[in-house]
């Protein structure tokens, strides 16, 4: 069982992934269109961040990346990291 200190890192860095993820999406999207997006990819912008942001962050959860010590990572947890984020893109 989680401490509560352990709760709250765990939701901290949930958060600050959730942020990752729509700073990341919402980056493509203005780079792909050089800074000069078209008002309907706004709408779907919109719509897209959310569904996106709950998928990455399941996968993240799945593959257990908030319950690792990365303080001694190895070539292992790159791969499961690249894997994770490959299923959290796929996903969405």
């Amino acid at each position: 069982m989680l401490s509560l200190n352990g709760k709250i890192r765990h939701l901290a860095l949930a958060i600050i992934d959730a942020v990752l993820v729509v700073v990341a999406f919402a980056l493509g999207v203005y780079l792909r269109f050089d800074f000069m997006v078209p008002l309907l990819w706004f709408a779907r912008l919109e719509t897209l961040l959310l569904p996106a942001t709950l998928i990455n962050l399941a996968m993240f959860f799945l593959f257990g990346f908030y319950r690792r010590v990365w303080r001694y990572t190895s070539v292992d947890e790159l791969l499961l990291i690249a894997v994770a984020v490959s299923a959290g893109i796929g996903g969405t």
